[in-house]
């Protein structure tokens, strides 16, 4: 999910500007959004899935599983030091 949609919504942007400067059509630019909400969707759908299922593996269980850490955050750069006088940009 931390790929596709953002894509889809980089996508979406670009084709708008495309179509503001009369380089793409009403129709690439209708594609392109039908396409970002398509993402969003599958998005959402497999989130209802994974807590579907989690619910059903606790019930199964007889308990309540650990929450755990999202993989991502490890990829996360560590917070900027309030000491370090410097101005960051993260992009």
């Amino acid at each position: 999910w931390n790929v596709l949609l953002p894509l889809r919504v980089k996508v979406l942007r670009q084709t708008q500007l495309q179509y503001n400067a009369m380089q793409a059509g009403v129709f690439q630019l209708l594609i392109a959004k039908r396409d970002e909400i398509d993402a969003g969707r599958g998005y959402i759908e497999a989130l209802r899935d994974y807590w579907i299922a989690r619910a059903d593996l606790e019930s199964a269980l007889g308990g309540e599983l650990p929450l755990a850490a999202p993989r991502a955050a490890a990829a996360l750069p560590p917070p900027p030091d309030p000491q370090d006088g410097r101005h960051r940009h993260h992009h």
